[in-house]
């Protein structure tokens, strides 16, 4: 377990308190695009896209969001109503991470802790870090990993 202070006592990094950051992540997903996390619609021959948001402050660590990428092209269509593809979907999915981080620090800011968060970083590959907590919701899923050395 980590210990850290928030708002001047002392709170223990738990379990819990990583699931609280993963939760709150889909709840930002969620308020941009209603329903999208429950998508079961099936992509087979999709590649996997992964999104990297570090993570500091009070908490250290690294927010991953993974999904195919056509539920990343879904969710440009679902934001902007047009096809997104090659750059301009990568360019889509680092913003896309970073307005729901930005979100997700908001949210727990307002429950004291202080937390910020670094540009993403776009990747197709999974990371082999130590995971503190993560969730699949329909077609996408997120995790909470160690800081990177």
């Amino acid at each position: 377990m980590i210990i850290m202070n928030i708002s001047r006592r002392n709170y223990i990094m738990t379990r819990s308190f990583y699931d609280l950051i993963v939760s709150s992540t889909f709840e930002s997903i969620e308020t941009m695009i209603p329903g999208i996390s429950s998508s079961q619609k099936e992509h087979p021959l999709s590649v996997l896209t992964a999104v990297e948001i570090g993570v500091i402050g009070e908490v250290e660590g690294r927010l991953l969001i993974e999904g195919n990428e056509e539920v990343f092209k879904e969710m440009g269509v679902a934001l902007y109503g047009m096809n997104l593809e090659g750059e301009m979907l990568s360019s889509f999915i680092g913003e896309f991470a970073n307005m729901v981080a930005g979100q997700v620090a908001t949210s727990l800011s307002s429950k004291g802790m202080a937390m910020d968060i670094t540009p993403p970083r776009v990747t197709g590959l999974q990371s082999k870090a130590k995971i503190f907590a993560e969730q699949p919701v329909g077609m996408l899923k997120v995790s909470f990993l160690e800081p990177t050395a």
